[in-house]
């Protein structure tokens, strides 16, 4: 899962920048800094002190010394998925705004909401299903009790 949220942050920014001349002013400041954004927050995901602050169920049992490097990898592993779909939403919702500015189409205005709220929504299923997948591995297995 690593390699494809290093190649889909590549690819992010190589869309980013091939679509900057598409773009005005004021627009190139918000793709910096949502780039920006999303790069710190989700590499400050990516570290233990990430790891101490999340919400997870059973945490006396998977912070434990015997469990600690699988529930690490766990949810590295999570926060490397949820990435990959912020940085797939990102090329997307760049795409729709390219689209905008470089189309002259009497409708560009509809699809474009059409196609921006098609990608939201897929986008928030995903993250619904990662955070469920993410929840369920952190179950307490049969036999353990950790009161």
């Amino acid at each position: 899962m690593r390699t494809l949220f290093i190649i889909t942050c590549i690819a992010n920014i190589a869309f980013a920048f091939g679509t900057l001349p598409w773009m005005p002013d004021a627009m190139l400041i918000s793709i910096i800094a949502a780039h920006l954004g999303a790069g710190v927050l989700i590499g400050s995901m990516l570290t233990e002190t990430g790891l101490e602050l999340s919400y997870m169920p059973n945490r006396e049992y998977y912070l434990n010394e015997e469990n600690r490097p699988k529930t690490i990898r766990l949810y590295r592993s999570f926060v490397e998925s949820i990435g990959v779909g912020v940085m797939l939403l990102f090329l997307f919702i760049q795409w729709v705004i390219g689209q905008y500015f470089q189309a002259d189409v009497p409708n560009l205005v509809e699809t474009g909401v059409r196609n921006l709220m098609i990608g939201f929504i897929t986008f928030f299923v995903f993250l619904i299903v990662e955070c469920v997948r993410l929840h369920l591995a952190f179950r307490l297995p049969k036999g353990k009790d950790i009161s």
